[in-house]
């Protein structure tokens, strides 16, 4: 029996060889890389991508924006876990590279 980890891999892996087959072709295909299990954050991002059509930046921001409104996890958002100070900050900084 394959463990979740085993498919996750096998997953990861024919993608990314779709995806360099692609990219041979100079399409972009939209993709969504999440560090944590925030479905509706991804979902977000992914709607920001591939439905309306905006720029990743657009997507970050509006999935980090889903977060801080759904308090994932209980540690991002509102009531979320406090700064070195004690205070819980909402605080947040996207960098686009592409410019520089």
């Amino acid at each position: 029996m394959y463990s979740t980890k085993h498919i996750a891999i096998f997953i990861f892996t024919i993608f990314s060889l779709f995806s360099c087959i692609l990219a041979d072709t100079n399409k972009n295909i939209p993709l969504v890389v999440i560090t944590w299990d925030y479905k509706d954050a991804t979902e977000k991002a992914w709607d920001v991508l591939h439905k309306e059509g905006k720029s990743a930046l657009d997507a970050i921001e509006a999935s980090c924006s889903l977060c801080e409104e759904m308090q994932c996890r209980k540690t991002v958002g509102f009531g979320g876990s406090p700064d070195e100070s004690g205070e819980t900050t909402l605080d947040a900084m996207i960098m686009d590279g592409y410019n520089y």
